[in-house]
């Protein structure tokens, strides 16, 4: 007892205060050093019982978070009780009214223990000492004796108004403190928009699951939606973000023995579920696409023009591949190469195979490359003819990128432009063309030769900011290039995935005085009503339209187009033309231009010259 005398109480209160921090460093949280004075108070004034009681709910009741007891028993840990009415005012009451502003109770000299504030009648005597913050009484500490009873005196009643005091206003706000890095640290476990946890929690549960995984395998799913920036930019973040939390809803309801769920940023996911081993891939595929197709009638219900579309990569582990990093790498390869197929349904599958690395470490290898290969000359410009359909007169041309490797062989679009695409540096290569035809224009003006509009395809990358008017504005003034000799060609597609944005362009552009293109119509969503409401000036139909022989229900939808096109003031242009039946049957059909094998593939800028001048004598 003298040990615990001489440590605490006895000290003024600066050194009070010291000792308290000196616990705090010592002990692991602020509830230890709560629990450690409480303990040192108790011994040191002979009590039975000390509680701590707080005032919760706007004052309607009274809750108990710290006890110390003599025997160690702990009875009123975790009370709560609800304020009777007009017992708190009266409580409240009673310590205004007392010399001390406390509550003093000694069963041998008083009759007036309340009863509805003190665990028993039982008590010998008791001392409860307020805390108030800015006038509003926030609680007490209640020091009880139940074996003998207690005259307290002044001088220890000042020095536990002390201790009540610091109790409360620095500990409890460590406390807090304490709390809301709790909070925290789990606010940083999870993402603040679907709830989900965070990428790290998502993979520590996979490799829990994966260590204790028996019968069953497990699937490393990764996905994407495609087009979900149309959302935001049509109905605003706020329901974007229920798009989201509604795609992670939807796994947990289509599948019913999910491992964990993570949405890793934007609209990307990734989760992990249980699966039945021995699966084709084809039933992988199909369960994995179901979950797309569940997805998408959820969203219509809310938005029926959404036009989302769902890219899964999937990763198979099973008793043998138990790496969930390297599982979730594939899953995520496995996404991007369905990103690249063409589906007509509501989702992309693509389930991991090993030549899905050797495609993606050569994009990496082309991506690294780009600025290397712009500077030395390795892209150049090849122009594609357009021709009229009745007499094969070239009226303008179309240009194309290609890479000409050091040794003289090609890089063909395909293996590049769809990886730059997504990349974004396919905005060097657009600009690196813009600028190519502006250069090509002026120097046959210089020359006094005769030109023909040059179409130039405007990627989806540039919709996501507004350098490209900029850009283009400032060639066309440094090369000083009539605007009817330029003409910019946006696909359908990116007339559906953000109208407002292409529109915005489009009118822009407009006000240059240069030509505008939908091109690929017909590829994708084929959605008519958008060649009302846009200013553009072609029509170009999309290869899928041209087969080897065309049924006549493949004319009539070709005709129908066509016709629909012509009413509405726009010129029609045909791709991927092969054979003169082709040809026959668009210019019957009343289609003005093609473009295509039939007369040439895209060439290079000295060949095309040529072609040009031989073309011109013909005709």
């Amino acid at each position: 007892m003298d040990e615990v005398r001489g440590s605490f109480l006895d000290m003024d209160r600066e050194s009070m205060t010291g000792h308290i921090f000196e616990l705090v460093e010592q002990k692991k949280d602020v509830n230890a050093v709560i629990d450690a004075l409480l303990e040192e108070t108790g011994k040191y004034f002979g009590l039975d019982d000390i509680v701590i009681k707080e005032i919760i709910d706007e004052g309607t009741a009274i809750k108990v978070n710290y006890e110390w007891s003599m025997d160690g028993q702990k009875l009123l840990l975790n009370l709560e009780r609800r304020f009777l009415e007009g017992v708190f005012p009266k409580w409240k009451d009673t310590f205004e009214k007392n010399p001390c502003f406390v509550y003093c109770y000694n069963k041998e000299t008083d009759d007036n223990l309340l009863i509805h504030m003190i665990r028993t009648d039982k008590v010998q005597s008791v001392l409860q000492i307020p805390y108030y913050e800015q006038e509003e009484l926030r609680g007490c500490i209640e020091f009880t004796d139940y074996v003998k009873p207690r005259k307290w005196v002044e001088k220890d009643i000042i020095v536990l108004k002390q201790f009540t005091q610091i109790i409360f206003s620095y500990l409890f706000d460590l406390r807090e403190i304490d709390v809301s890095k709790t909070q925290l640290k789990e606010l940083l476990k999870t993402d603040s928009i679907t709830g989900l946890p965070r990428y790290e929690e998502f993979f520590k549960e996979c490799v829990r699951a994966a260590s204790v995984q028996e019968d069953k395998c497990i699937a490393i799913i990764c996905a994407d939606i495609t087009n979900f920036k149309y959302i935001n930019e049509r109905y605003g973040y706020e329901f974007g973000d229920k798009i989201l939390v509604l795609f992670s809803h939807c796994i947990y309801q289509y599948y019913t023995r999910v491992i964990s769920c993570c949405r890793e940023y934007s609209d990307n996911f990734c989760f992990a579920i249980k699966m039945q081993s021995g699966l084709s891939k084809e039933a992988i595929k199909n369960n994995v696409n179901g979950l797309a197709a569940f997805f998408i009638s959820r969203v219509q219900e809310e938005v029926i023009d959404s036009n989302l579309i769902v890219n899964l990569g999937v990763s198979v582990m099973n008793d043998n591949d138990m790496d969930v990093a390297a599982a979730v790498s594939n899953a995520n390869a496995a996404r991007k190469f369905a990103r690249k197929q063409f589906s007509k349904s509501y989702g992309k599958v693509a389930l991991f195979d090993k030549t899905m690395l050797t495609s993606t470490a050569r994009e990496l290898e082309l991506i690294g490359r780009v600025d290397e290969a712009l500077a030395s000359g390795e892209f150049c410009m090849f122009l594609q003819p357009k021709v009229r359909c009745r007499d094969f007169r070239i009226t303008g041309a179309e240009a194309l990128v290609r890479w000409r490797k050091p040794d003289g062989t090609y890089n063909y679009p395909d293996s590049f432009i769809p990886a730059f695409e997504r990349e974004g540096c396919i905005i060097k290569i657009d600009y690196f063309i813009y600028e190519e035809v502006m250069k090509y224009l002026r120097a046959r003006l210089d020359a006094g030769l005769e030109c023909v509009p040059i179409s130039m395809n405007v990627s989806r990358v540039h919709l996501f900011g507004r350098e490209l008017i900029t850009y283009i504005g400032k060639l066309i003034n440094k090369y000083h290039i009539p605007p009817e000799y330029l003409e910019f060609e946006l696909t359908e597609s990116m007339y559906i995935e953000d109208l407002p944005t292409i529109m915005y362009t489009i009118d822009r552009l407009k006000a240059m005085g240069v030509g505008i293109s939908i091109d690929d119509f017909g590829s994708g969503y084929s959605s008519l009503d958008i060649l009302t409401s846009l200013q553009a000036d072609v029509l170009k139909l999309d290869k899928v339209f041209m087969k080897e022989t065309l049924s006549n229900n493949d004319k009539i939808i070709v005709g129908a187009i066509i016709d629909m096109a012509r009413r509405l003031g726009l010129t029609v242009l045909c791709e991927g033309v092969e054979n003169d039946s082709q040809r026959r049957f668009l210019n019957d059909s009343g289609c003005e231009y093609m473009q295509g094998y039939l007369f040439s593939k895209p060439i290079e800028v000295e060949e095309f010259d040529r072609l040009f001048i031989e073309n011109r004598e013909k005709i």
